[in-house]
């Protein structure tokens, strides 16, 4: 957009404190002379123009970290914690002030997860089929929550398992779990990547993609309402339960309310 404006006499322009102007380049030409009057002169870096109206308006709605349905990150606006789900366009889009209508999808107002309560579902699910099967441990552990109440007793009834040394059921700490303090390193390189959400690994962005499955297309369920899974190393039944070059099974199953008995559903 350009302007042009002619004046055949003179302009004054009057400014009560101070007059600012912002361009890529300020060119200025006179036929005879130009006069500058000032008591003093300074120079120096040019500062960054103010942002537009609606760009300050969008920023103010929207904080926090972007995705596409894939799991693949696509950047942070602002300094929140909600997850929104749109494309790489649109997110550019954004980034400029643009408004895009209904072209995202805040997944933390719809569906009550923000970006560490979805990080730490990717990241237990990585932590246990290592990128396999994503939308398996995804989906269990969504039903799961259904039981438990929430994400705080989920993670607390669900991380469990056999103490090497006593032999005797212990519960671990998520923190603990995720970032691969106990015997299971699994989890540790997603961990150390959560901080750096563009280095994430394809099979480590299919985990996030399946934690967005399990809340916006639930009837996909590929575990038939299964909410626990149990495994384990061997040889025998266990090796021919698990994956073609792996000596590692899960057999998904549903666990009753009152925490007791079993209903086997599915072997993967």
């Amino acid at each position: 957009m350009s302007r042009t404006r002619i004046v055949k006499g003179k302009i004054t322009e009057i400014t009560g404190e101070t007059s600012r102007i912002f361009a890529k380049s300020i060119k200025i030409n006179s036929g005879r002379s130009i006069n500058y009057y000032a008591k003093n002169y300074t120079y120096g870096e040019p500062q960054d123009p103010p942002e537009p109206n609606t760009k300050k308006l969008i920023n103010s709605i929207i904080s926090g970290y972007f995705y596409n349905k894939e799991g693949v990150y696509l950047g942070k606006i602002g300094a929140g914690n909600n997850v929104y789900i749109t494309d790489q366009a649109t997110f550019l889009e954004v980034q400029k002030g643009k408004d895009v209508g209904d072209k995202i999808l805040n997944f933390t107002e719809k569906y009550g997860l923000n970006n560490e309560q979805l990080l730490d579902r990717a990241n237990w699910a990585y932590a246990e089929g290592k990128g396999y099967a994503p939308d398996y441990y995804a989906f269990a552990m969504n039903n799961f929550k259904k039981v438990a109440g929430s994400e705080k007793e989920m993670y607390y009834w669900g991380m469990q398992d056999t103490d090497p040394d006593t032999k005797k059921v212990r519960r671990l700490e998520k923190d603990k779990y995720l970032s691969g303090v106990y015997e299971n390193q699994s989890g540790k390189a997603f961990w150390n990547l959560r901080k750096e959400l563009s280095k994430m690994t394809p099979e480590m962005q299919a985990e996030i993609a399946a934690v967005f499955k399990t809340q916006i297309s639930p009837d996909d369920d590929p575990t038939n309402g299964s909410n626990q899974w149990r495994g384990g190393k061997g040889s025998g039944e266990m090796q021919l339960n698990a994956p073609p070059g792996s000596k590692y099974w899960h057999r998904f199953f549903k666990l009753k309310k009152s925490y007791s008995g079993q209903a086997k559903i599915i072997t993967i």
